[in-house]
């Protein structure tokens, strides 16, 4: 069994090591729905799927429910990592998240990305 002092060590070293990266504007967990990475290891936009996603915006710019934006989200065959259709909690979860935006977060701080916005 770990010692609590080395779980809380441990948990202080990762907590730090991910703060570093926000700070550099890396992403600290897996990549969004609509990027991808290239052959450098740099973030993209996916080609066919980031479009997709940068529609889901327009239509929410355009006043749409979530509920429209998800009928027309299955209706181009949008679907999750998991090969899943959006529910419209994932939905809400993606036109909230700050990375489309530019930005990662660590806990609740943002920094600027080095990866590009997708809307």
């Amino acid at each position: 069994m770990m010692k609590k002092e080395t779980r809380e060590y441990i948990s202080a070293v990762t907590k730090l090591g991910l703060l570093k990266r926000a700070q550099a504007g890396k992403h600290t967990c897996r990549l969004p729905l609509g990027y991808t990475k290239d052959a450098d290891g740099n973030v993209i936009i996916d080609p066919i799927i980031g479009p997709k996603v940068k529609w889901l915006f327009q239509l929410r710019a355009a006043k749409l429910t979530l509920r429209q934006i998800q009928a027309a989200s299955i209706g181009c065959g949008l679907r999750s990592g998991k090969g899943q259709f959006l529910q419209i909690s994932t939905l809400s979860s993606i036109l909230k998240n700050p990375f489309y935006s530019g930005f990662v977060r660590s806990g609740d701080i943002l920094f600027a990305g080095n990866h590009p916005a997708l809307h």
